[in-house]
């Protein structure tokens, strides 16, 4: 969120509220539109004659052109029909208060840090109930690079605590696992050389390299996941290149997710080629979402005229990725 939302987050909650409450209390000379109930407010407010200045008799008011009791019935009902919107406003206030690039110290932030990552073993040592599942992800909205120290501390401490875990452990439900994802939710520099350490360190089996990076690249329905606040460098791009060619796919799905985030010549041949021979459609989907974010005109002639399968053989991933890398190419290179 920027700072400037920020800033408007709440005065915006204030204003609404306060809207809520004249309106409902008949001080209708003391009601402000918030920006989200126009345009029928917009059109209210313009009418012939309308005034926010105490009210004349009745029959003075409808000779100058006030609005018709149908239409404050429209507003009023327009006003009930926002509480949801007000609920979104309400959870957006208080991410914004779980942000922690203001006035927090270091120490602080560790903190923070800890309870995030505390309350996410805590939320997964069960069955997770919806509702801590939600709080836990309004907390990991609050992390940034000034935690990922702690959280790299913490999987160093968990493999430490565990060294013959079998290869599949890190995708249990241990501590390893939490403290995992928070790294690359925190991201920055630190993020980036844990990756790159962890991928060419020979205790990390080529399994867990490969489930771990498929993890970390898996698309969504608009986007890949995990690796967006980690900057790849041309150490971590050269490993990325190579494990393009890899016999495992997981390996792959990670490749593409990383040559996404480098703008080279090199970075959108292996992307194409992964694009075009890959026989694993998820990847393809990496490959052709990883295209919308460094390719050229040429790419975005290349994207549209790209073959969909049916949804059987993965058309549902191929058709998330190409419309969204279209759309954002598009915008990039107007016709």
């Amino acid at each position: 969120m920027s700072s400037r939302t920020r800033t408007l987050g709440i005065p915006m909650g204030a204003v609404v509220l306060g809207f809520l409450g004249g309106f409902f209390l008949g001080h209708a000379q003391e009601t402000r539109s918030p920006a989200f109930l126009a345009p029928e407010a917009a059109r209210l407010r313009s009418a012939p004659g309308f005034s926010e200045s105490p009210r004349e008799s009745p029959e003075s008011a409808r000779k100058k052109g006030d609005p018709a009791p149908e239409d404050l019935e429209s507003l009023k009902a327009l006003v009930q029909s926002q509480r949801g919107e007000i609920g979104r406003l309400v959870d957006e206030v208080a991410r914004c208060k779980m942000r922690t690039g203001e006035g927090k110290t270091r120490e602080q932030k560790r903190a923070l840090a800890r309870k995030i990552y505390e309350a996410s073993i805590a939320t997964y040592a069960g069955e997770p109930l919806p509702e801590r599942v939600r709080e836990l992800e309004r907390m990991r909205d609050g992390v940034d690079p000034d935690m990922t120290s702690y959280f790299v501390d913490r999987y160093r401490e968990a493999t430490a605590a565990d060294p013959d875990a079998s290869s599949g452990s890190l995708w249990q439900s241990d501590p390893r696992r939490h403290a995992w994802f928070l790294v690359f939710a925190a991201g920055g520099e630190e993020a980036a050389r844990f990756l790159k350490d962890w991928i060419d360190d020979p205790a990390t089996s080529r399994e867990d390299r490969a489930r771990g990076l498929a993890a970390l690249s898996t698309v969504s329905m608009s986007d890949t996941q995990n690796l967006e606040k980690v900057p790849v460098d041309a150490s971590l791009a050269a490993t990325a290149l190579g494990l393009a060619q890899s016999d495992l796919p997981g390996d792959r799905s990670g490749a593409a997710d990383l040559l996404g985030r480098v703008d080279t010549p090199e970075a959108r041949v292996a992307l194409r080629r992964l694009a075009d021979t890959d026989p694993d459609p998820e990847i393809r989907g990496v490959a052709l979402r990883s295209m919308g974010r460094i390719g050229t005109r040429e790419t975005l002639a290349y994207l549209r005229t790209y073959p969909i399968p049916s949804d059987g053989d993965g058309g549902w991933v191929i058709r998330v990725s190409l419309s969204e890398s279209i759309k954002e190419l598009t915008l990039m290179f107007p016709e």
